[in-house]
């Protein structure tokens, strides 16, 4: 389950990592420190991610904590996943055609002329005389 982008990766490798991600969680889980009356301190979570241009935050119960950081890694995971997907994608996409995927119909009509039978080609606009080049 490599996740580091490597154009060789077929995309069904990268389906199938991405299938097994079971969770995923958006945002950032922060840590609070909270002095109480006692003069004890206490630890709280919260959870913070934007949407809709406001940050919004969740309490997270201690219960919840490690299944948060679990889900966090998975989405930063799936991230990176996506990624090398787009990369494969992208390359695949600019790849030059093979002759095995190129149509043979339309390969004939791209042909090129042989210089014996080429006719001259005409510029568009006039050539200046050699000595105003």
């Amino acid at each position: 389950m490599n996740s580091h982008p490597t154009p060789h990766r077929a995309r069904s490798e990268i389906f199938s990592d991405i299938n097994a991600i079971q969770n995923t969680v958006k945002g950032t889980l922060t840590v609070k420190k909270r002095k109480r009356a006692n003069g004890e301190t206490s630890l709280y979570y919260q959870l913070q991610s934007w949407e809709n241009k406001k940050n919004i935050t969740t309490q997270i119960h201690a219960s919840q904590v490690e299944a948060v950081k679990k889900g966090i890694e998975n989405r930063k995971r799936l991230e990176r996943l996506m990624e090398e997907l787009l990369a494969a994608d992208t390359l695949a996409a600019l790849a030059p055609r093979t002759q095995q995927h190129a149509n043979p119909a339309t390969e004939a009509k791209k042909k090129r002329k042989t210089s014996s039978t080429a006719s001259p080609k005409k510029s568009a606009k006039p050539s200046a005389p050699p000595s105003c080049r």
